[in-house]
């Protein structure tokens, strides 16, 4: 059953979104409740039963761990050649604003983890295409760019 739910996130390209597997039926198996946490120490597996409601407690934490990471705001200034770069910070950020100047710059005012700007410096065929604008917006965003 997870290698078709794997398949099916590949064949979206979700396959790099992070997931909480989630075990049910421990009702059933007799095991007890448990969590695991990634090297970040966030929850990525609970174990628990839905019909008994064992472990729901945990599973709700660990969602609210989860969505609560922490992101950061930043401003990006894109060449206009870097189509597939925009359409990644549109699957992997969530894109507050977009403008684009009359010379094809694209600016954008992402939301995004800071492991996800790791990945963005990372990515080699991406170099050129992009810049940071200085200046990094943790907590509120500036209304203006």
């Amino acid at each position: 059953m997870k290698a078709e739910v794997e398949s099916v996130l590949a064949k979206i390209d979700a396959g790099d979104i992070p997931v909480i597997n989630v075990f049910n039926k421990i009702d059933l198996t007799g095991d007890a409740p448990a969590v695991k946490k990634d090297g970040q120490g966030i929850t990525n597996r609970v174990w628990l039963s839905a019909q008994t409601g064992t472990g729901i407690p945990a599973l709700l934490k660990g969602v609210a761990e989860f969505i609560g990471r922490e992101y950061q705001f930043y401003y990006l200034n894109l060449k206009p050649e870097a189509g597939e770069l925009r359409s990644k910070l549109f699957q992997k950020c969530e894109v507050l604003s977009e403008n684009v100047d009359d010379a094809g710059t694209i600016t954008l005012k992402v939301k995004m983890e800071e492991a996800t700007m790791g990945w963005l410096k990372s990515q080699a065929r991406f170099k050129g295409l992009w810049q940071e604008i200085p200046g990094k917006y943790p907590g509120k965003l500036p209304d203006a760019i």
